[in-house]
């Protein structure tokens, strides 16, 4: 038997003389395969391994070649990629090598994919909002309602404000100023645009912002602008007392395009002379809202009338108390700062309150004196997102 690995003995004369052990002759590598793990398509990122096998006398030197090319330092019997790429992607080769001679193997051609992008999470729900208004009596004619308002936007925002004292009337108020005068301005203080008597071309701005339609040649005021991202102000004076109505309304509040922060200044009276704020929510869900009625705080910015002492009380559209505050309570310092609100000073008889608004919903914001004598009143209403 000649066979590799078998042994023969030759004899002479009945006598063993030589033992023959039988070998495989030394050949150059052949019969090489190739094997990829995990397979032959993977993602970017994942790892790759490709290992190659088969027959000859050892030892034996390796070169891997991608797409016929050698690639440098890949000289090992196995090829890995600890996180492949898609210029990774390729038909793969190896060249074995020993003494007597060199076989190249045959290609395995590997794929690499970009990994699937995890599916994006449904948009967070946002409530905006969609209308402020501003109730209050003017007893002095000299003063003024103030609205401020923050517009969270890329691009001037086209926004709807009246101030309204005729109009009362329908809406059962007797005591109507007769003739407003609305202004407003930008962050700055620079005048934007102004009106006395409201324009009929403007109607169909009202009713695209759902504002109730005015009396033709009515003597209240409205504009219907456009304004530039940031903060911004108007004014409703008038020439006697009585009540005034001031509306702000944003027509198309989205993601990218709404108002943050408003905020109403105006005397406070006693028993019915109360500050009356009315709030429209939009868009879906429910949001986070830090209401303040400042009085005490105001005196350090010059007010000279401040109110001593407000109460402030907000209801939901059923005419429900949700949340109401006296002096306002430390514990919510670190809230004034996430909305980017003025500290107030410690044992101020300003009021605070957090409460949580609801799309679709409207609400009613009440600010009266507790005690003392009438005086100005900030409300503020910060959206906390």
């Amino acid at each position: 038997d000649t066979r590799a690995g078998q042994n023969a003995r030759l004899y002479i004369g009945g006598l063993s003389r030589w033992e023959i052990e039988f070998v495989a002759p030394a050949i150059a590598p052949t019969a090489l395969n190739l094997s990829v793990s995990p397979s032959a398509t993977v993602q970017a990122g994942a790892p790759l391994s490709i290992a190659v096998s088969g027959m000859g006398q050892p030892p034996f030197s390796y070169q891997w070649l991608k797409d016929g090319v050698a690639i440098p330092g890949a000289t090992a019997a196995t090829f890995k990629l600890a996180a492949a790429t898609t210029g990774d992607a390729g038909t793969y080769s190896v060249i074995v090598s020993n003494s007597l001679g060199a076989t190249t193997s045959g290609g395995i051609a590997v794929t690499v994919s970009e990994p699937t992008p995890p599916p994006e999470p449904p948009p967070r729900p946002l409530a905006y909002l969609s209308n402020l208004s501003v109730f209050s009596y003017i007893a002095d004619p000299a003063s003024a309602i103030t609205l401020g308002y923050n517009v969270k936007a890329a691009a001037p925002k086209a926004i709807v404000l009246r101030a309204l004292g005729p109009a009362l009337a329908r809406l059962g108020v007797a005591d109507g100023v007769e003739n407003p005068r609305l202004e407003a301005f930008d962050g700055a203080g620079a005048p934007l645009a102004e009106n006395d008597d409201w324009l009929a071309a403007d109607a169909e701005a009202f009713a695209a912002a759902g504002a109730f339609a005015l009396t033709e040649a009515s003597a209240d005021a409205a504009l219907a602008l456009s304004v530039p991202a940031g903060s911004g102000t108007a004014r409703a004076r008038v020439t006697t007392t009585g009540s005034v109505l001031v509306e702000l309304y944003d027509p198309a509040p989205t993601r990218e395009s709404r108002i943050d922060n408003v905020s109403a200044r105006a005397r406070v009276g006693g028993g019915p002379r109360a500050m009356v704020v009315g709030v429209a929510v939009a868009g879906t869900g429910t949001a986070r809202v830090l209401i303040r009625a400042l009085g005490p705080h105001l005196a350090q910015f010059g007010v000279t009338l401040p109110l001593a002492n407000p109460m402030l009380e907000v209801f939901d559209q059923d005419d429900t108390r949700i949340v109401e505050n006296d002096d306002w309570d430390i514990a919510l310092a670190p809230i004034f700062r996430e909305a980017g609100a003025t500290d107030l000073i410690e044992g101020s008889h300003d009021a605070a309150v957090v409460a949580t608004v609801t799309a679709g919903r409207s609400y009613t914001i009440e600010v009266r004196r507790r005690d003392g004598a009438s005086g100005d009143a900030l409300i503020e209403i910060h959206v906390l997102r």
